[in-house]
């Protein structure tokens, strides 16, 4: 009985010496990756796996799990991902002799995924290249190239010039226009009417600007348009030629050609623009044809030799400064549908002695004929409406005839004031002579 006591005693201490031992683990019990291993006397209870690191297009990741009961831990790799695409990108651009390149790279690791190749442009016309000029009666040569690659296109001959002018094709190759002055020297120019066998039309902006070796110019008939500058600063021109299928002559074309005695205005030019002959000091007379609706701001300002001036009966504005400072300007005969005067038109015209506004004047602006300090007589249309500031400002001799038999009510409250400086408010003094009711 005793000895069957003891052995249940031995057996009660070796199951309590096993729970004891059942998940313990040492300092040298791991694995080949550092993780510690379990006891061989207990099964572990593993939690989920875990991302510990995410897998790229360019790395693994690694997933773990870990026992409850003793914390062994377990890793796995995970694998990479696909490359996420980007769009398509040139690499080298294709030109007309090479074909191009683009690729597709990885957004996250930019590493390049694909490649492909791009078909070579076509051909694109390029510039002309002068190989020689045609001098006198002989022809010139030049060539077309392509853009990208500089090969030769086409070759063309120069037509024969011997006026030595340069001539440019319009967009539809239809007329010529006169755009250089080339290698022409002559004082004496005729610009002919043809080139190359189609007609020559248009005489461009600035083309003879400054040449003051040019001292007489013939335009054949054909030619319909003057650009905006075309002869201003021409010092030495005297005499020019305008044929009468010449309609358009651009603003400042003849401004500055000092020398310039007389000029004849084509009937079919519609518009007289800004400074067309301003500063045209030699000028004497001009007359404004019929088919002209507006002589625009300075036309003819600073004409200091322009004694006498006709105006058409197309014409119905005279623009700003149109004749200011003509200082020998002695006549002016206003056409019979003008309607506007515009202010200081003709300022400073010291030698005018009379005008007579027409009765299809409307409006005649601010200072329209001060310093006219000639001026004795102006006779105002019984068509004005509006009347600006001291219209006669400074022409202190004038007797004004105004057709209307009361001042009407629109017309400035100072239009009639002659005097220019800031003196003290006297009308028998300051105020030109008034006649109401004028009739001729």
């Amino acid at each position: 009985m005793k000895k069957h006591f003891w052995s249940i005693i031995l057996l009660v201490l070796i199951c309590f010496s096993m729970l004891l031992v059942g998940c313990d683990t040492t300092a040298d019990d791991t694995n080949d990756n550092g993780n510690k291993t379990p006891s061989p006397l207990h099964t572990c209870s593993f939690s989920n796996w875990i991302t510990v690191k995410h897998s790229t297009c360019a790395e693994e990741g690694l997933e773990q799990r870990y026992c409850t009961v003793c914390n062994y831990t377990e890793s796995r790799p995970v694998a990479t991902v696909d490359h996420i695409l980007g769009v398509w990108i040139t690499d080298k651009e294709a030109s007309c002799t090479q074909k191009g390149l683009i690729k597709q790279v990885c957004l996250v690791c930019e590493k390049t995924i694909a490649t492909e190749t791009t078909e070579a442009k076509e051909h694109t016309d390029g510039e002309w290249i002068v190989d020689y000029l045609p001098v006198s009666n002989n022809t010139g040569l030049k060539h077309q190239i392509w853009s990208v690659c500089k090969g030769t296109i086409k070759t063309e001959v120069i037509p024969a010039n011997p006026s030595g002018l340069e001539f440019t094709l319009s967009l539809d190759g239809n007329s010529y226009s006169v755009t250089g002055i080339g290698v022409c020297t002559d004082e004496n120019l005729t610009i002919p009417s043809t080139y190359n066998n189609k007609p020559v039309t248009h005489i461009g902006k600035y083309v003879f600007s400054n040449c003051t070796f040019l001292k007489s110019v013939s335009l054949e008939d054909g030619i319909m348009s003057i650009g905006d500058c075309a002869f201003n600063n021409c010092t030495s021109l005297s005499n020019i030629h305008i044929p009468n299928s010449t309609t358009t002559i651009e603003q400042g074309a003849f401004y500055g050609c000092s020398s310039l005695t007389s000029i004849t205005i084509p009937n079919g030019v519609k518009d007289i623009g800004w400074c067309t002959f301003k500063d045209c000091t030699s000028l004497t007379n001009v007359t404004i044809p019929n088919s002209v609706s507006n002589i625009g701001i300075w036309a003819f300002a600073n004409c200091t030799s322009l004694n006498s001036v006709i105006i058409g009966d197309g014409v119905e504005n005279i623009d700003r400064y149109a004749f200011e400072k003509c200082k020998a300007l002695q006549n002016v005969n206003f056409g019979n549908n003008v309607t506007n005067i515009a202010e200081e038109a003709f300022r400073s015209c010291t030698r005018l002695k009379s005008v007579i506004i027409p009765d299809s004047v409307v409006s005649i602006g601010n200072s329209a004929f001060a310093d006219c300090t000639a001026l004795e007589s102006a006779i105002i249309g019984s068509g004005v409406t509006i009347m600006g500031n001291s219209v006669f400002a400074n022409c202190r001799s004038v007797t004004v005839y105004c057709k209307a038999k009361t001042c009407p009510i629109e017309w400035n409250f100072y239009w009639d004031f002659v005097w220019s400086d800031n003196a003290v408010y006297n009308p028998t003094t300051i105020k030109a002579k008034v006649v109401w009711g004028y009739t001729a």
